[in-house]
């Protein structure tokens, strides 16, 4: 068994230690003009003690966009005392298109008395739980879309669903 990070032993309130990670892009249709596309990526925040996740949609890999989906996960569970994004791969392969800044999002999540602190490259200890849930968020959006366009609204309503499907499940099965 690897080593476990002393967040996931904590006696906390749920969210109160996050993990953050972002995964897409996904395409969406506009509601203004049918024919175009845009792309979308989604936010999941998953608590590092109860595991539960939270899924919110950015409209692009900015950090306001992500800023954004922060303030509205921040609105249903209340502010985390720390969040632990990765800077890893997926990140630098987005570099071309990339807009986000750790720096500014540090800057704002402050205000807020939310630390934010970078997880180490690899460091799958201090990361895993929420790769683990993206795959089976991603899973489970393969088999609700396959080849339907779907609105910015409904990406949102499915993520929402698709997050309440997997905090449901038992912790084990007997």
């Amino acid at each position: 068994m690897g080593p476990v990070s002393d967040d996931n032993l904590k006696i906390a309130p749920p969210f109160y230690v996050s993990q953050v990670d972002m995964f897409g892009p996904f395409k969406s249709y506009s509601n203004i003009n049918k024919r175009a596309t845009t792309k979308i990526w989604f936010v999941v925040f998953c608590c590092c003690v109860t595991g539960a996740i939270d899924v919110k949609l950015c409209e692009d890999y900015s950090a306001n966009s992500f800023i954004l989906a922060f303030i509205r996960f921040s609105c249903k569970v209340g502010y985390p005392r720390r969040l632990l994004p990765d800077p890893g791969s997926q990140l630098v392969k987005g570099c071309d298109s990339m807009t986000i800044c750790f720096t500014d999002i540090s800057n704002v999540l402050h205000e807020y008395g939310v630390t934010y602190e970078l997880c180490p490259v690899g460091a799958h200890f201090m990361h895993g739980k929420v790769e683990r849930k993206i795959r089976h968020i991603k899973e489970s959006l393969e088999k609700h879309v396959r080849k339907e366009r779907l609105s910015t609204i409904q990406w949102e309503t499915l993520g929402d669903q698709v997050a309440n499907r997997i905090n449901n499940l038992p912790i084990a099965l007997g």
